[in-house]
């Protein structure tokens, strides 16, 4: 299993052939185990920055790299500088391993001129990348997996004019292009300073950070800076086939391309020759990093000459029993132009078929279902020798959290529940096994989530005993400061005394239960009737699981700032990356619901049941036991009534939270609305028709005469 692993990892560090001129390259191989990096050429600022001995699980055997670790207690730099690169495209590439830990912040690189004008802004976390642009950020997400070996390749245009780099591929004038494994990502993101009022284009000093009062961990490796684009020449032999990276490649695979464009006319260039070459098993990812790998004596070559017959490209395949399976091997192709002139082509790597059972990387799916509803869970796999699912076996795992798994269900791909309840929610995954070779693979964990009322205060004086708020649902209890007054509630079922009206003696702590710490995700609610007072600058809490503005509070809902109509907002947010805003929509003394959903980073803001805001890059922050208070959080407590407040261990969708809105009000929302509704009350009936037969004769065509026709 250990050399099937090692394939894959080798397959992401793929660094192409080139003929740029290196100004800066640092492998840390000079350092020792656990040294602080300090020392010329690099400086550190604060925060935990190591060197490791790899064991040859990260990137290569008896290699050294960088540990990254941001703990949360100051912002960690890594600088290297005394460059001047200016009016010219250059790249930065650098090898990087994210490990499985905690995610509130990025690892970044932001290259800088002397004055600190940042021209790259490029930050990575949890497989995700972002790019600012004059502070804009810009989020691509699931770019990378965790626990594997990737390369970065950043090409960076210090000139106002565009220049093609790669195969026809080009960067804009003071922007930037993001490869990750060869794989073109962001496209011409405008530098992070705006070249026209900063000197962001020159280019003196390499900056690898985290940000402080959050965690990221990151490693490091391979870094080369050049004064060129680290791509080959654009005559170069192109769409090479296996593609680099690729996987799943059969043993009898025959090696095809095309030729290179000569950039003056546009047109393949004129080849004579075609120079193939393919090394393998390699079996150390410094291999693929090497542009001399194939002239390594030790590592097995396979070489083939193709003559061009006018079709402007060829094909080869390698010789019978070269190829076998479980193996990464390197191969290029280069050209002999019809005036002699040899062409490079560059490094491209592909692993062969496994013996292992080939799985769909998406399943089993992450699932949300009710109480008592039949649910499935399924993964898709097929046997490398058969092509299919004959000859497998499945053995499903559970875990209620996520930790301690045990074995469930039948020798199946399908894991069926009849009647889900709340004992079956937590974390599944599937054991694939060849039953010919007893090979495994293990499918991604999909977590089941089984909706539940977490909580649910009515704050009806019926429901006020002992002095305390009765929790309906879940024994969360709330306290008031003192003794609250009640008022007419929400709805037009709700009693005379069926809310209760916040002032600073009757905001109500809950105590430091998390609602989140089961699922990770949930949804909370609440009827609020704002008395059209002045806010706090701040915000007024209506519900806030913490307060300071600091990655300690989780999240918070706070009514703030009053539009010039005399509404006010809602804001669904924190110090850590949380941040829905919903501006005006509160009317002043007006029974109004709201609705704030959190899950896998996704926030969502409703309003009277429709969505308000969201925001697809949310975070929570770390205070788990932080306080969770009703009617306040902070110095503010929400100036009007408050009415059925409710916790959920789910995000709840849009039907969802319109379903939820109509259970007080009684008023559906149109969250689909027909395309012929005539009279705009969401449903076509009898009066759409009636309004429609009125004006069957109109006609509004001048002249009138064709109405007639």
């Amino acid at each position: 299993m250990k050399k099937l692993i090692l394939s894959i990892v080798l397959l992401v560090a793929l660094v192409g052939i080139t003929q740029a001129a290196t100004v800066f390259e640092e492998d840390f191989e000079s350092y020792t185990d656990g040294s602080v990096l300090a020392d010329p050429p690099w400086t550190a600022t604060s925060g935990a920055i190591y060197t490791r001995a790899d064991s040859g699980s990260i990137f290569s055997p008896s290699n050294m790299y960088v540990d990254f670790l941001d703990d949360s207690t100051a912002s960690i730099s890594l600088t290297t500088g005394g460059f001047n690169i200016t009016d010219t495209v250059c790249s930065i590439s650098f090898d990087i391993y994210e490990p499985t830990s905690v995610y509130n912040s990025s690892f970044n690189l932001r290259p800088a001129s002397d004055s600190n004008k940042i021209n790259v802004d490029l930050r990575l976390s949890n497989g995700n990348v972002v790019t600012s642009t004059y502070g804009t950020p810009q989020n691509i997400t699931d770019v990378y997996t965790l626990d594997a070996l990737h390369h970065v390749d950043v090409v960076a245009n210090l000139s106002a004019n565009a220049v093609e780099y790669y195969n026809g591929e080009s960067v804009a004038g003071y922007t930037y292009d993001v490869w990750i494994d060869r794989v073109l990502v962001i496209d011409d993101v405008t530098f992070r300073d705006n070249p026209a009022s900063t000197n962001s284009e020159v280019l003196n000093k390499l900056v690898f950070n985290c940000f402080s009062s959050h965690t990221q961990q990151m490693y490091l490796d391979n870094i080369v800076l050049r004064d060129d684009s680290n791509f080959q020449d654009t005559q170069a032999a192109k769409n090479t086939a296996p593609a680099s990276m690729q996987i799943d490649v059969p043993i009898t695979q025959t090696l095809s391309w095309d030729a290179g464009i000569d950039t003056v006319t546009g047109n393949p260039v004129s080849v004579d020759e075609y120079y193939v070459y393919i090394g393998g098993p390699i079996t150390d990812s410094s291999q693929l990093l090497d542009p001399n790998a194939l002239n390594d004596p030790n590592l097995p070559v396979a070489s083939g000459i193709v003559t061009e017959t006018g079709l402007n490209g060829g094909s080869w395949a390698p010789p019978a029993g070269f190829l076998s399976r479980d193996n990464t091997y390197v191969w290029r192709v280069d050209e002999k132009l019809s005036d002699g002139t040899i062409v490079p082509g560059y490094n491209g790597a592909f692993t062969t078929v496994l013996s292992i059972p080939v799985l769909d990387p998406a399943l089993p799916a992450d699932t949300t279902v009710d109480v008592g509803e039949y649910v499935e869970l399924t993964v898709d796999a097929s046997n490398p020798f058969t092509m299919n699912s004959d000859g497998l076996s499945y053995q499903w795992m559970y875990a209620a959290d996520g930790v301690t798994y045990s074995a469930v269900g039948t020798d199946s791909s399908t894991l069926a529940i009849s009647s889900a309840q709340i004992s079956d929610q937590g974390y599944y995954y599937c054991v694939v096994t060849i039953d010919s070779n007893g090979k495994t693979e293990v499918s991604r964990t999909a977590q089941l989530i089984v909706k539940q009322e977490l909580a649910h205060w009515t704050l009806d004086q019926a429901d006020y005993v002992n002095g305390v708020h009765l929790d309906m649902v879940g024994g969360h209890d709330a306290d008031p400061n003192g003794e609250p007054l009640f008022v007419t509630g929400a709805g037009p079922d709700e009693p005379a005394t069926g809310a209760t009206l916040i002032d600073s003696d009757t905001y109500a702590p809950v105590g430091t239960w998390a609602p989140s710490e089961t699922t990770g995700q949930f949804t909370v609610s609440a009827w609020i009737k704002w008395d059209g007072t002045a806010l706090n600058t701040s915000g007024n809490g209506i519900l806030c699981k913490g307060y300071n503005w600091n990655s300690e509070t989780m999240w918070m809902v706070r009514i703030r700032d009053i539009a010039a109509n005399g509404n006010a907002g809602i804001r669904f947010y924190n110090a850590s990356g949380l941040m829905v805003i919903s501006q005006g929509v509160i009317t002043p003394n007006t029974w109004m619901h709201v609705t704030a959903t959190y899950g896998s980073g996704q926030a969502q803001l409703y309003i009277n049941g429709e969505l308000a805001g969201k925001d697809t890059a949310a975070a929570l922050g770390t205070g788990t036991t932080t306080l969770l208070t009703l009617g306040a959080g902070g110095n503010a407590t929400f100036p009007g009534d408050l009415d059925e407040v409710m916790i959920h261990n789910y995000a709840m969708s849009n039907e969802d939270a319109a379903t939820l809105y109509y259970q007080t009000s009684k008023e559906a929302v149109c969250l689909y609305p027909p395309v012929v509704d005539l009279n705009d009350d969401c449903k076509i009936d009898l009066l759409d028709f009636a309004i429609f037969a009125k004006s069957w004769f109109d006609c509004g065509l001048v002249p009138v005469g064709p109405c007639s026709q």
